[in-house]
């Protein structure tokens, strides 16, 4: 792969200097740039110089337990003294159930409004009543009314 200074210095932001840190496939056009351009070797240089001042200024880590001594000196309890006790693992069980249980009901509860079969006849019942309660003050629309609830099939609108 050929590579520009302007993507050796993207990549040099990224991984760093060591080469190691660079992924396999850049590797080899990193050596080749840093081979052929001398700003590519300057780059790499400074970043040598950043890398270097970066791992001297760090701290060394601090030693296992330092957190709890200073709590402890300065009278406060550790994280782990203030944590309530460990609950179980199957302490969520009776929710679990409950809601279990809870659908379980609800799906028993359809079926049985579902044995009932359709609803639509009933609606049918109450406003045949009171179109033929309606019917009866006017002459007229009765006999339209009994026209449409023949059995023979003729009418249908009711």
């Amino acid at each position: 792969m050929n590579m520009t200074e302007q993507e050796f210095a993207k990549l040099l932001d990224i991984h760093g200097s060591d080469a190691a840190n660079w992924p396999a496939e850049v590797r080899a056009g990193m050596h080749r740039l840093c081979a052929q351009s001398a700003q590519a070797r300057e780059l790499l240089e400074h970043a040598r110089a950043f890398d270097e001042l970066m791992s001297a200024t760090c701290a060394p880590p601090a030693r296992a337990g330092l957190e709890a001594d200073i709590l402890a000196a300065a009278g406060i309890a550790t994280p782990a003294q203030q944590l309530p006790a460990a609950r179980p693992a199957n302490d969520n069980a009776p929710r679990r159930w409950l809601v279990g249980g809870m659908l379980a009901a609800s799906l028993a509860l359809g079926i049985w409004l579902g044995g009932f079969g359709p609803l639509a006849g009933v609606g049918e019942t109450i406003l045949g009543a009171s179109v033929r309660t309606a019917a009866l003050d006017d002459g007229g629309l009765a006999e339209i009314l009994d026209l449409a609830s023949e059995p023979d099939g003729q009418g249908g609108i009711l």
